[in-house]
């Protein structure tokens, strides 16, 4: 007990005469939030940031249109204009990218259900500005997501409701069918959400949240019903879309059975990293796990709790800076909602505890719950959408945080 003491007395010693560095250090902003230009309808925000350190920032609007703002090297927000990108039915963003010559935006409109019914695609040049013409129609009813696998490659999927899959084809950039039909999943799954993110090899990883269904045992005079545990599964494939080994759980600890605790939420985040792996994100009831995956799709790590507090709704957007850092933007849900970062080493230890994304600058905004973190060569940049409790409009916000 004597020996702990003066370990106490000694480090608060050294913290006060500065012969040591804090604990754990937050991310330092680099200035207040900027807000954009926006109608006050926003939604969905998604950045990219060019290798030269210019970005964009598209959403769409509950005036049923997509739009984007361009911020150029060494200029800070809101830079230049908001520019209109499409619009038709009701548009929901799906992803924007940087290309070597400029930014790809992605969308789809929905229909009376609230299922895709067409995905578009729009050319931004290096400097935002929007290419001549329509948008590109990429795909119509019958595809549930369409990806961007980088440059000018594209890849759609869809759920095979009878065989339990999810089936997917490459596309060109003028969204013609470009390859035969190929299968997610190795192992059946049901009511799947899929993502496809490229990776540094050229290839991609598919990563889903869906159910597994068990069938209970027949009870006499009744018909067999099902059952189904939600999970977590992943598969790696080259970039001719060639499976690279069967589907594997991303999650260790799994979800309760049907409708028990631990409850998996469908909401999770996939990254790629700098030396071409990969990590995953998710919330299982009130912790966010993250775990990394090496370029062939084996586990690094073991899963990592990266936060844990009765407020943890969901990660929300995470990002690799060029040391295989990670940043994890989240969102807390207790009386108000609110967006937090939190950053983590190579191996998914804290470094420092979650700090919250917004200053006095937007306090007249309140209840942020979307946003996409982005590295931007030197600095961290945060978008998010937050609405004003006065009259329910939502505006757009964009911050940078030092490296460290």
């Amino acid at each position: 007990m004597k020996k702990r003491s003066f370990f106490v007395v000694f480090l608060i010693s050294a913290l006060w005469l500065g012969l040591v560095g804090p604990l754990a250090a937050q991310l330092a902003p680099l200035g207040p939030e900027a807000q954009l230009p926006a109608n006050g309808g926003a939604e969905r925000p998604d950045v990219a940031v060019q290798p030269s350190g210019g970005y964009a920032v598209a959403w769409d609007d509950l005036t049923s249109r997509v739009f984007s703002h361009y911020v150029a090297p060494g200029d800070e927000a809101p830079g230049a204009e908001t520019v209109f990108v499409g619009d038709g039915g009701q548009p929901q963003m799906d992803s924007v990218t940087a290309t070597p010559k400029g930014f790809e935006v992605l969308w789809h409109v929905t229909d009376a259900d609230g299922l895709p019914a067409a995905f578009y695609r729009r050319h931004l040049d290096s400097q935002g500005r929007p290419a001549a013409g329509r948008p590109v129609l990429m795909a119509r009813g019958g595809v549930d997501w369409v990806w961007a696998l980088g440059g000018t490659r594209y890849l759609s999927g869809w759920f095979m409701d009878r065989r339990q899959s999810i089936g997917a084809r490459f596309l060109s950039p003028n969204g013609q069918p470009a390859g035969p039909v190929m299968r997610l999943n190795s192992r059946p799954i049901d009511d799947p959400e899929a993502v496809a993110v490229p990776l540094a090899d050229g290839g991609f990883v598919a990563v889903w949240f869906g159910t597994r269904l068990d069938k209970a045992a027949a009870v006499a005079g009744k018909e067999e019903e099902e059952s189904g545990t939600d999970v977590l599964r992943a598969r790696r494939f080259n970039a001719a879309g060639q499976p690279l080994g069967p589907d594997f759980d991303v999650n260790t600890t799994p979800a309760g059975p049907g409708e028990t605790a631990p409850f998996l939420n469908p909401q999770f985040q996939v990254a790629a990293a700098p030396d071409g792996g990969f990590a995953v994100s998710w919330a299982l009831d009130q912790t966010i796990y993250v775990r990394y995956f090496d370029a062939a799709g084996r586990p690094l790590t073991p899963e990592v709790k990266a936060v844990s507090d009765p407020s943890v709704f969901a990660p929300v957007s995470i990002a690799f800076d060029d040391r295989g850092n990670l940043l994890l933007l989240w969102l807390q849900y207790l009386e108000n909602t609110d967006l937090q970062i939190q950053r983590l080493d190579p191996s998914g230890a804290p470094l420092g505890p979650s700090q919250e994304v917004r200053s006095a600058a937007s306090a007249g905004f309140e209840a942020p719950q979307e946003g996409s973190v982005a590295w931007a060569g030197d600095s961290w940049l945060v978008t998010w959408v937050a609405a004003n409790p006065d009259d329910g409009s939502r505006a757009v916000f964009v911050r940078r945080f030092a490296r460290e």
